[in-house]
């Protein structure tokens, strides 16, 4: 769990004039991340892994141009796996990832070539797979 309370202590030369107290865009006040994992021994030296985080981040502005302040973000991102661990070192794990489907902009800036345009970067968006691994 962190609490930050982020603001500018002195910028007076910022490209949108003097922003000195005020909160610095894209940093939540509040973020909290929690982890379990649970091992579930079999027979034979076998062990069933189930593994889940969470991770929040609360609602934020994410830029600070003053026509951009309704632009905001807040992170609910949900994973897990399970893994079959072998006593011969293999493993085979199942996972997905932000399974939520949370949709968020990460950042927002002006566009190219594009004068009064913004363009932002999207978060990843939920995503299933498999893995192998060996341990030698």
């Amino acid at each position: 769990f962190v609490y930050l309370d982020s603001k500018y202590d002195s910028y007076v030369g910022s490209q949108f004039g003097d922003v000195s107290g005020q909160e610095v865009p894209g940093t939540p006040k509040l973020s909290t991340t929690l982890g379990a994992t649970y091992t579930a021994d079999l027979s034979d030296g076998k062990a069933l892994i189930l593994n889940a985080d969470y991770h929040n981040e609360s609602k934020v502005v994410i830029n600070e141009n003053p026509a951009w302040r309704m632009y905001k973000r807040e992170v609910n991102d949900l994973s897990a796996a399970i893994t079959l661990r072998l006593d011969s070192g293999l493993q085979f794990s199942l996972w997905g990832r932000n399974l939520t489907d949370a949709k968020y902009l990460s950042v927002i800036f002006p566009s190219v070539v594009q004068s009064g345009s913004i363009s932002g970067y999207p978060n990843t968006p939920r995503t299933y797979g498999a893995s192998v691994k060996y341990k030698f």
